[in-house]
């Protein structure tokens, strides 16, 4: 394999030419040069064009009259890479359709990034979907002034010359042979590679697209791993996938060698992702385990030769593999390899591993006895009792406890899978939670518990912006201390989303009331955030060396509030968990400084007071839902001479229509449950739906003497379809209005907006 700058890597992934018919040349004499391998066109089997359906053999060509046995030997991951230039690079290899939104979204996180970041620095928008090499991929790289590292193997393309549309198709190495490895190679690179089909055979698309590219972690080592940004934006692991790959190039972005604000703001990122993952498997440094071919093992070094497995198959961890290697029994199997297989399985515990049998058959110098002990440790841990499957639901009070963060007695695993099912939530990853082990094992509690508190959020409110605390000191007359402080108050508030730290007062006053907002983009870095991103609300005080207050002035607080307004406009949240404390609260003292006959404080750092909780669960909504599944109305008429009407009637809700009747006396209240099917063709219906309420005044049946009549007010009654909560709209509930519906059929119409709805008992 070889390794080239950043114009190689542009045709490794998106336009790799046509090979030579003639030994490549050594062109770059500034550059050390390793060998070369003569390539005759002759050798070369002519192959099918790359079209739509085309099937490109996946077995191996015979190279100058040697054998696969020699050729694999000949292409080892021992031989010292060689640095080849762009003009040998174009003789070697042909074009080969690698999907250009992969290798758009795969460079992105090699930086330590985003694609949306990569996309608004470059100004080009990010490939669309199964889209092969275009243009536009070298002005990406190019803007960036982004240099790259590729290693790249030497073998020849299947197929012959010709027209451009019979030229032969690259197909790279198989996974075994290569694993690229070498000193100084970096922790963290890309990869691009073939799947071939169930047959073996590689099928380009109907774009002609037939390759790949992920990020690849520790390559060459029993402990690589294969994350697919573009499957999933969090990355999916699909090293159980690879073992029937074909490697085209792995890459690596060069932090030193590159230039522009990007690499400049990116690099202590890159940086740091080397760090996680040398201290993360400080086994992979140069020179540490590795995984060789079949049948290259012991022998090689005077040893005997362990019987080379089976690689058509990935190998299958089962029970009883744990259970052996569990008492430390691994039948010759290198144990840094059992660590890597193990570590999938408890990524993704189903049949069929990540490491195919070769990788287990790894040479047995690299196995130490720290390694062994590792293997049997994880393969215990890993040992557990079966959890008993079963439809049934959480009880209410497991649910209570998973809310309010109380995993005691509970099956962590066993309560998020019966969360999946209980809320119809969709998941890739369930039914294989059973058998995780988590460095944490509360892991699948916090995540069930999170399902739980989102339950009662309703949609438009689970994003909140526009955050604001609102603190109040208590303030009586009977006091002696005095409620109020010459510190400075502020308060801290915290979670996955970020923190904001702010000043709530300047030396209050007892009876002090403010609302101070939050700098979200400041804070967050964004305008709106999830409201389970915060997580607590810290109340701070802080004293200065001059003009400062006495020791120990403390003060009462009586409220801590936060409202917010929810990301769907309408809507809005508030959190009242903290109204009424009515406690004490002071700085804590070190010591003291004294200068003349004033005491001052030592400590004039800020102090953190208190930590309150802040929970999904204690936000309140308005409205508290958006989906209803009851619904009645309370229709009144006013008091007084003529307040009544034999009119008739009709209430008009969004576009549903309820005849209220013809005959009412003063006083009167006419009142009943709407049939949502029947009058909004629903079972269930969303409140941002009804925007407007409306009476129709038919007086063709009333009186002569019946000129009006006293419309008092409407009240509208829901109860919530998916938490168990009821609210009211009363804003028409006393308006006591004079109706005169001559020449009037709608004589009254009013608008409403979501937080006219408010929650009751």
């Amino acid at each position: 394999m070889y390794q080239g700058s950043l114009s190689t890597v542009l045709t490794a992934l998106l336009c790799l030419q046509q090979a030579s018919s003639s030994v490549i040349p050594t062109t770059d004499g500034s550059r050390p040069m390793g060998k070369t391998v003569e390539v005759s066109q002759a050798d070369i089997a002519p192959g099918p064009h790359n079209s739509a359906g085309s099937i490109i053999s996946n077995n191996l060509p015979t190279t100058n009259g040697l054998n696969s046995a020699v050729k694999a030997k000949l292409m080892r991951r021992e031989d010292p890479p060689t640095l080849k230039s762009l003009d040998e690079l174009a003789a070697q290899l042909v074009r080969t359709p690698v999907r250009a939104d992969c290798v758009f979204v795969t460079v992105a996180h090699l930086l330590g990034t985003t694609p949306q970041e990569v996309s608004r620095r470059t100004n080009i928008s990010i490939p669309e979907p199964d889209t092969g090499g275009t243009t536009e991929a070298l002005t990406i790289f190019a803007r960036l002034g982004l240099v790259f590292r590729v290693w790249m193997y030497e073998t020849p393309p299947q197929g012959g010359g010709g027209p451009i549309r019979n030229r032969p198709l690259h197909r790279g190495l198989p996974l075994y042979l290569a694993f690229p490895r070498t000193t100084g190679m970096p922790r963290t690179m890309g990869v691009a590679y073939l799947m071939p089909d169930a047959t073996g055979s590689i099928r380009p698309d109907a774009n002609g697209v037939v390759g790949h590219a992920v990020v690849c972690t520790n390559p060459g080592t029993p402990y690589a791993r294969y994350i697919d940004y573009q499957a999933d934006p969090n990355g999916r692991d699909i090293t159980s996938t690879m073992q029937n790959t074909r490697i085209l190039a792995y890459f690596a972005v060069d932090p030193r060698a590159s230039t522009g604000d990007l690499i400049t703001t990116q690099r202590p990122a890159i940086e740091q992702m080397e760090v996680d993952e040398q201290e993360a498997h400080p086994e992979t440094q140069d020179g540490g385990p590795q995984i060789e071919a079949p049948g290259t093992s012991q022998q090689e070094n005077g040893g005997p030769q362990a019987p080379a497995p089976d690689t058509s198959d990935p190998m299958d961890v089962d029970e009883e593999h744990i259970k052996q290697w569990a008492i430390g029994q691994f039948s010759g199997l290198s144990c840094v390899a059992v660590v890597a297989a193990l570590s999938a399985y408890s990524n993704h515990p189903r049949p069929g591993r990540s490491l195919p049998d070769v990788a287990l058959w790894a040479r047995a110098k690299e196995s130490t006895s720290s390694d062994c002990d590792r293997a049997r440790e994880m393969a215990t841990q890993i040992q557990r009792p079966p959890t008993a499957k079963s439809d049934d639901p959480l009880k209410e009070d497991e649910l209570k406890k998973l809310e309010n963060g109380d995993f005691s007695g509970l099956d962590c695993a066993s309560a998020l899978e019966k969360m999946y099912i209980t809320y119809k939530i969709h998941t890739p990853e369930l039914g294989k939670k059973d058998a995780t082990t988590a460095e944490d094992p509360t892991a699948d509690c916090r995540r069930a518990q999170d399902l739980v508190q989102k339950q009662k959020i309703p949609d438009p409110c689970k994003k909140i912006k526009n955050i604001e605390i609102g603190f109040t000191l208590a303030s009586s007359w009977l006091s002696i201390k005095g409620e109020g402080t010459k510190d400075d108050v502020g308060a801290i508030l915290e979670g996955p989303a970020g923190k904001a730290e702010l000043l709530l007062a300047h030396r209050p006053a007892g009876g002090d009331s403010m609302w101070l907002p939050v700098d979200m983009q400041k804070s967050f870095k964004a305008d709106s955030i999830d409201i389970t991103g915060i997580n607590n609300l810290t109340l701070t005080a802080e004293t200065f060396f001059f003009g400062g207050g006495a020791a120990s002035d403390a003060f009462k607080v009586q409220d801590l509030r936060l409202r917010a307004k929810c990301a769907d406009p309408g809507f809005a949240a508030k959190n009242d968990k903290y109204v009424g404390i009515n406690a004490w609260y002071e700085r804590p003292q070190k010591g003291w400084w004294i200068f003349s006959d004033i005491f001052y404080p030592s400590n004039f750092d800020k102090k953190n007071l208190a930590t309150f909780p802040v929970v999904p669960a204690d936000w309140q909504f308005a409205p508290p839902c958006t989906i209803i599944k009851d619904l009645s109305y309370a229709f009144s008429l006013g008091s007084g001479l003529g307040a009544g009407t034999g009119d008739k009637l009709t209430l008009k809700l969004g576009d549903g229509k309820i005849e209220l009747g013809n005959s009412f006396d003063g006083k009167s209240t006419s009142e009943g449950k709407i049939d949502l099917q029947k009058t909004f063709s629903k079972a269930a219906v969303d409140i941002r739906l009804l925007t407007t309420a409306a009476i129709d005044d038919d007086d063709s049946s009333a009186g002569i003497f019946d000129n009006g009549w006293t419309f008092k007010g409407v009240t509208f009654t829901a109860t919530c379809k998916d938490v168990p909560k009821k609210m009211q709209m009363k804003k028409f509930a006393d308006l006591n209005l004079a109706i005169a519906a001559k020449n009037n059929k709608t004589p009254w119409n009013g608008t409403i907006s979501p937080e006219d709805w408010l929650e009751v008992a």
